[in-house]
């Protein structure tokens, strides 16, 4: 019989308090920008990442593969296709969630995206595709970096 070690548990989830600091210092960025500048609309982007995902508890790879007909911002929810091997789900969606989501998707996004039939929600900086794991992970650290 093969003994295992007693895992250590790693506190990987921030406070309640962290996660204020997280969207308050995010929003002061945004408001610091001008708006409809280049700067402004990122900010808001990076805004609106934050609030969905952390209303709805998803992991990076999985905000990345949202997609715009995922989000219902009448109804308060978003949809995933898949998540860990099982079907799809609906999730509710805060309030303040929704006002960033709906900002971004009708301030922002039209702008920001360039080309034709680009179906994902977060679009990376060149605005053909999907943000990238490595560039919500570097957003955060961005942020985690300004706001301690």
């Amino acid at each position: 019989m093969h003994y295992q070690r007693p895992r250590d548990v790693v506190r990987d989830h921030l406070s309640l308090q962290e996660t204020t600091a997280l969207l308050q210092t995010q929003a002061a960025r945004m408001e610091q920008r001008k708006e409809n500048t280049y700067r402004w609309q990122i900010a808001v982007r990076d805004l609106a990442i934050l609030c969905a995902t952390i209303a709805t508890g998803r992991r990076i790879g999985g905000v990345c593969l949202w997609t715009v007909a995922d989000v219902n911002c009448a109804a308060s929810d978003i949809r995933v296709e898949r998540e860990k091997g099982q079907k799809g789900r609906v999730l509710p969606l805060t309030e303040w969630a929704v006002a960033a989501l709906d900002c971004y998707l009708t301030k922002v996004r039209p702008y920001l995206v360039s080309g034709d039939n680009v179906p994902h929600l977060f679009l990376n900086r060149t605005g053909d595709g999907l943000i990238t794991r490595d560039a919500l992970k570097w957003i955060l650290k961005e942020l985690l970096v300004e706001t301690i």
